[in-house]
């Protein structure tokens, strides 16, 4: 009841999340001589330092060497930026906008949502880079490539779910965005982003099916290089969503028992 409830306002209110997304967009490059020339700058000079590291460094090698390690690391790295922007960004949505909190007609469930929605909207100009980068490396796309979209939104659920739950807990412990940004460096690892899965005993491999994070950089993989769609993996796909709904039902569960309290921890 509480998750309908949660998904009705924020239908209700779409237009008002799109628009506080943009205007998050703007705020955070305003007055920047590279303007939203950031978005794209930033996370290539990551990209750029892994790169340098495991490639010209470790010399890491994927799997048969037909498939270059800098596409491997490219296409992995731009779905976990979108889930790692996303997620961090949210986390404080709600203590940084109390102004907004304690109006009594405003939607407070759409500030967590704002955060998600300009990640989204920043992550398509690191993907235009990646896809670029993969037409000279490769060549023609696979036609999978089209299904890419699927998983964008999968990591937006995613992220919505631990939007709710964090940036609810954060306004009662305000330790929860450090606890949010360490355990993303730790999932960071976790999850084969830089490092080839052909590191994981075979017999292991079917334990990254229950990182939720693996699911969709994985599928970025498949989708951009492999030409493999999500249908041909149906567990993995089984195990994602069952968690991802879960997720979502916790998140929104705890941030409606929570949300009245809000204006008056504020």
């Amino acid at each position: 009841m509480m998750l309908f409830r949660l998904v009705r306002s924020l239908f209700n209110n779409a237009e008002l999340v799109f628009i506080m997304a943009l205007q998050q967009v703007r705020r955070r490059y305003v007055g920047t001589l590279g303007g939203i020339g950031w978005a794209l700058l930033q996370p290539l000079m990551l990209i750029v330092t892994y790169w340098v590291v495991f490639a010209l460094g470790f010399r890491v090698k994927i799997g048969d060497g037909t498939v270059s390690f800098t596409a491997y690391f490219i296409t992995g790295t731009a779905a976990w930026l979108l889930m790692s922007e996303a997620v961090s960004g949210c986390v404080g949505s709600i203590t940084g906008s109390a102004y907004l909190v304690k109006k009594v007609v405003f939607p407070v469930e759409a500030l967590p949502v704002a955060p998600v929605i300009s990640s989204a909207i920043l992550h398509v100009f690191l993907l235009a880079v990646v896809l670029g980068f993969l037409l000279i490396d490769r060549g023609p796309l696979p036609w999978t490539a089209l299904l890419v979209p699927y998983y964008t939104c999968c990591a937006l659920v995613l992220c919505l779910g631990i939007a709710f739950l964090t940036s609810a807990l954060q306004v009662f412990f305000r330790d929860v965005q450090k606890v949010v940004d360490t355990a993303l460096g730790i999932w960071f690892w976790l999850t084969p982003v830089v490092w080839p899965i052909d590191l994981v005993p075979a017999a292991w491999r079917p334990l990254l099916n229950l990182n939720p994070a693996w699911y969709i950089v994985q599928g970025y993989r498949n989708s951009l290089i492999d030409g493999i769609p999500p249908w041909d993996h149906p567990a993995a796909s089984a195990i994602f969503w069952v968690g991802c709904i879960a997720a979502i039902a916790v998140g929104a569960w705890v941030f409606e028992r929570l949300k009245p309290e809000f204006a008056e921890v504020l």
